[in-house]
């Protein structure tokens, strides 16, 4: 009860200096400006980076792609497109699946 009101469940998370929900244009707007004071102009995260790396790290964690799907409230299971969007290409990944196709080359 910090801000003084009670939040309902599904009631806005992000707030703007006033108290009232962000629109989906300023808090991105805001975001840049905290994210140039804090880190510099060369700083390039947004706010998707946020979804992308809690995709990444339930992932990596063993969520399956469904959990996933759910958490960030969208089809992630079913759609190639935000699998590459919040899913990256693990580089660590790709080196290893290199490394076993060599081996099964030089083992013929």
């Amino acid at each position: 009860m910090r801000l003084g009101i009670e939040i309902a469940p599904a009631s806005p998370i992000f707030r703007n200096r006033s108290g009232r929900a962000y629109s989906k244009d300023t808090l991105g707007d805001d975001f840049r400006d905290v994210r140039i004071i804090v880190f510099g102009p060369g700083e390039t995260r947004t706010l998707a980076d946020f979804r992308r790396s809690g995709a990444v790290e339930g992932l990596r964690g063993g969520a399956s792609a469904e959990l996933i799907g759910n958490k960030l409230a969208n089809d992630f299971a079913s759609s190639a497109n935000l699998q590459k969007t919040y899913a990256p290409v693990d580089l660590a990944a790709v080196r290893q699946a290199d490394a076993a196709r060599q081996k099964a080359r030089k083992s013929k």
